[in-house]
């Protein structure tokens, strides 16, 4: 894995990083969980009404 030697899973388990901050899961569901997590983060709060 390119993340030696601060990634903890490095030599031991498969995992995937994140391209855009580095963030390591163990599975693919894990990652498109993560990539919301972006993705909110990119749109800012919530822009509905609330009355």
């Amino acid at each position: 894995c390119g993340y030696e030697p601060q990634c903890i899973h490095s030599k031991k388990q498969t995992h995937y990083h994140c391209l855009q901050c580095g963030f390591a899961v163990l599975g693919l569901s894990q990652m498109t969980s993560h990539k919301y997590k972006h993705q909110e983060a990119n749109l800012g709060p919530s822009t509905s009404a609330t009355n």
